[in-house]
């Protein structure tokens, strides 16, 4: 089925949903790096990388650090963000 758009176009809601987007790849990136890997910027990055062989003794606080170096990393670097609040749960 082929679908066309309708007339007139919502340029506002297409510049919003491609910032979503953008913000969305930008954070994958950012929390899929370590720091230090990046060659241009050696602060760029997410510290989730330092628990990954981590014993881990109580869940709660497992989940707080993680949540803590998500949320700091993305109020570093996402700056179109503000009042970033991170939750993580493990299931």
């Amino acid at each position: 089925e082929t679908k066309f758009c309708k007339l007139p176009l919502d340029f506002e809601a297409l510049l919003i949903l491609l910032e979503i987007e953008s913000i969305d790849q930008f954070i994958e990136l950012l929390i899929s790096t370590a720091p230090g890997e990046h060659a241009f910027d050696k602060e760029f990055g997410c510290e989730i990388f330092f628990l990954d062989f981590e014993s881990i003794v109580s869940h709660t606080r497992w989940e707080g650090q993680f949540s803590e170096y998500i949320t700091k990393a993305i109020t570093r670097h996402e700056k179109r963000l503000t009042g970033v609040n991170v939750r993580v749960i493990i299931d």
